[in-house]
């Protein structure tokens, strides 16, 4: 049975890319063998220090064309440069360092033949089905496609127009995905999740300056409350009474003394040595990220721990 006979919209991929060349090349090689009619590939190029021009070149596949900003956008920002240039009515976001199913566009697309859906979730595994990640590995995953990540997510044109895109003051958090799913639900637009559209994140690996950077991703709860307070869990509850963010953060700060020498057997065991990254994320990750919430409160002038 062919996945593509049912849909016939025209779908235009936008890849914001900066600066990763091979993973860039592994994300393109896996979309130019898409089991799925028409669809274009709309590579944003953020100011690389290098030509992905010349590397789209060598695919040989007219579908995928590059469109290079000499300064930085950031992601959100080159998202929405990205819709700007697209051909289709539907547009189809996925990241730099992922790899897509054969019949991940087709699966992707199937919930739009209901023209209430403006936007439609996949779900993001971590190398592969069967792969179970160790820390320091960054697992990212998005199973059972529970939260609009961009990394596997699709919208109608027209909707995401309407919408104004990705709010660029979201950056700061790496959640303006998240934040546009809530918008579009505080608008009343309908959305489907997909978990057989499938996408696949390459493997990395945390370091302890990129693990520390992420710690004040939580803190968008706090002006998501304020902006979305009947949506803000929609996607998952991470907020508890309107007033405490991820408590569960509380708890294993509070069991630290006791937990992180357990954590560190383990860490040991399974043979790795970077210590330097595993104190970053015990206990200091999780302290951190309770500072930025802390912060961010005060920013918006809500109370919320």
């Amino acid at each position: 049975m062919s996945h593509i006979a049912n849909i016939s919209i025209g779908v235009s991929i936008i890849v914001p890319t900066r600066n990763r060349r091979a993973e860039l090349a592994h994300c393109l090689r896996s979309l130019t063998r898409l089991a799925y009619e028409p669809f274009e590939v709309i590579v944003v190029d953020d100011a690389s220090s290098y030509a992905v021009a010349a590397l789209v070149a060598g695919l040989f596949d007219r579908r995928v064309r590059v469109i290079r900003s000499e300064t930085r956008l950031g992601k959100s920002r080159a998202r929405n440069l990205g819709v700007r240039q697209a051909a289709h009515g539907l547009v189809a976001f996925i990241d730099d360092d992922c790899t897509a199913d054969r019949l991940w566009l087709s699966r992707l697309g199937e919930p739009f033949t209901d023209p209430n859906v403006g936007f439609v979730i996949g779900e993001t595994q971590y190398v592969r089905d069967d792969h179970r990640g160790r820390f320091p590995e960054r697992v990212v995953q998005n199973l059972w496609a529970q939260w609009p990540s961009a990394g596997n997510l699709a919208y109608r044109k027209s909707t995401f127009e309407a919408l104004g895109g990705f709010n660029e003051d979201f950056d700061r958090f790496n959640n303006e995905d998240t934040e546009l799913g809530m918008r579009a639900l505080a608008r009343g637009v309908a959305y489907a999740r997909q978990p057989d559209a499938r996408v696949y994140h390459q493997a990395t690996q945390w370091t302890a300056r990129s693990l520390l950077a992420s710690a004040k991703n939580v803190a968008v709860f706090v002006p998501l409350v304020v902006r979305y307070p009947r949506t803000v869990n929609a996607f998952g509850r991470r907020v508890w009474f309107g007033r405490f963010v991820q408590p569960l953060d509380y708890l294993l700060i509070a069991v630290s003394p006791v937990l992180v020498p357990l954590l560190a057997i383990r860490f040991w065991r399974h043979g790795q040595r970077n210590w330097l990254v595993f104190f970053a994320k015990w206990p200091a990750w999780f302290v951190l990220r309770r500072i930025f919430v802390w912060i961010e409160a005060v920013r918006q002038r809500r109370f919320m721990l």
